[in-house]
Order: structure tokens, then sequence, then C-alpha cells
């Protein structure tokens, strides 16, 4: 699996379930999607479906978040 660009920042945890069963692409773009929101600090989305398939949303959704964090604190530091 390729973890470049935005994909680099996504956490162990959300690489594991992207890389458990089912369609890794497929589950990597997904996992992207909410990377972004979280990124932008936009409200997650409601989620339906497996446990499995949100706990890989709320796992990308929490790597967002923390990058965005991270660089709210370095603009303050700067």
């Amino acid at each position: 699996m390729d973890y470049s660009g935005y994909a680099s920042n996504l956490s162990d945890k959300t690489r594991f379930y992207i890389e458990r069963n089912g369609d890794p692409d497929q589950k990597l773009n997904y996992a992207l999607k909410a990377y972004s929101k979280g990124l932008l600090g936009e409200a997650p989305d409601e989620l339906v479906g497996s446990d499995e398939k949100k706990a890989l949303y709320n796992h990308a959704y929490e790597d967002g978040v923390n990058v965005r964090q991270a660089r709210e604190q370095e603009a303050k530091h700067e």
C-alpha cells in the first residue's frame, strides 16, 4: 500500500483497518475522506454500516483532527 501525500499522516491504527479484509484501495479512499473532514475541522459524518467501517472512519477522522491541532499549536508558537 502506498501511503504518500495525505495518507502519510494516517496512524498505524487507521492503516491496520485499511489493510484488513476487503479492498484496501477503496478503504484508503474512504479513510482519506474522513481524514480530510477532521483536518478541515468539519463535523464527522453520521455513520451507518459495520463496526469495522465505523472504526476506520473514526480513526482516520481523529488522525485529521490531530494533524490540524498540531498545526494550530505550531502556528501559535511562531
